[in-house]
């Protein structure tokens, strides 16, 4: 009797992870192999690897100064770019930059981080390979008092892990799953998004800045006609993984968005304080989550329509910001087609 495809699966995949997990603990135990990534938590301090030399805070009148004292990377890092991946308290004004000081010069990696949203947020810049090649200094400074800065994870990264992003050379960058714009590594703010239309398909920005949903923000949508099928997105910040983000148009609930969930071994989950959990705390993630919602065109109205979004039982403060609607229309008939049936 010949097994099932399901017994095949588990006689081909039991012996291959058996491997995995042999390799994995070779890789652990083998000699020389200089640590990739580094999670810098200053309220959690860890054994540093070989490549850092050491972690201070500096505290000041008016700034306080967090630095990474790094020293020339040796052997299979040397020639790799070293990306950051800085997570810290977003809201208000104020000051919260990166700085990369070599032997020779001082570079700016962001000073415009801040987006004004009250929540935890993310950004990934670059220290690149030719710059970080004698060692140095990464220095976070924040208004004193401020805690904004809660941690950063430091990442090498191999030249076939950038991409090439624009005529000028600049790489973006794909790490654990997320993917840093080539303005976000160079600490500008992302790009507009901007309205935009291909042959009968149009996209229309709302919102494009950080809104807080306890402000019960409503954005007016109207079409010149009924479209076929319409289909609703935001970036979603500050929003519990079990809780559900709502569509209302013309005050019903017409859908419940879809947001992605990061996985559990990415940095930016974290816990804050929530009163109305058992626990007293609640998980967040560190940064923008993608929502979107597909809308019946039924619940459009042809004079205009009201949209809002909701969190129901939300206690955290969600945000949303690149609020977009895109709309699908009826292929407008070829004049050989006019008049018939």
């Amino acid at each position: 009797m010949m097994p099932s495809d399901r017994s095949l699966c588990w006689s081909f995949n039991v012996p291959l992870f058996g491997f995995f997990r042999v390799l994995a603990a070779c890789l652990a135990l083998a000699p020389g192999l200089p640590a990739a990534s580094y999670l810098w938590n200053p309220s959690k301090p860890a054994p540093t690897p070989a490549w850092i030399a050491a972690t201070q805070n500096a505290p000041g009148v008016m700034l306080d100064t967090w630095e990474c004292r790094l020293l020339p990377p040796q052997g299979l890092l040397k020639g790799q770019s070293l990306a950051v991946v800085l997570y810290y308290q977003d809201g208000g004004s104020g000051v919260l930059r990166a700085l990369w000081s070599g032997p020779s010069e001082e570079v700016i990696l962001g000073d415009r981080l801040l987006e004004g949203a009250a929540m935890p947020n993310r950004r990934t810049l670059v220290i690149r390979a030719e710059e970080i090649e004698a060692g140095g200094t990464l220095a976070i400074q924040e208004d004193a008092g401020s805690g904004r800065f809660l941690r950063a994870k430091l990442h090498w990264v191999a030249p076939a892990t950038l991409l090439a992003g624009n005529a000028s050379g600049v790489p973006g960058l794909h790490l654990d799953g997320h993917y840093a714009s080539v303005e976000e590594i160079q600490g500008a703010p992302p790009p507009l998004l901007g309205d935009a239309a291909q042959g009968r398909v149009s996209a229309a920005i709302l919102q494009e800045a950080p809104i807080a949903l306890a402000e019960d923000p409503a954005f007016a949508v109207e079409f010149s006609e009924i479209p076929r099928r319409v289909l609703v997105e935001c970036e979603a910040g500050n929003l519990p993984p079990d809780a559900p983000l709502h569509l209302w148009i013309n005050d019903t609930l017409v859908a419940a968005f879809q947001v992605e969930l990061p996985d559990l071994w990415d940095d930016g989950w974290m816990e804050v304080g929530s009163a109305s959990s058992p626990s007293g705390t609640a998980a967040v993630y560190a940064g923008w989550r993608k929502a979107r919602a597909w809308v019946d065109p039924a619940y459009l109205a042809a004079g205009g329509s009201l949209l809002q979004v909701h969190a129901p039982g939300a206690a955290t403060g969600p945000v949303l910001r690149r609020l977009r609607i895109q709309a699908a229309f009826a292929p407008v008939p070829r004049p050989e087609e006019a008049g018939q049936p």
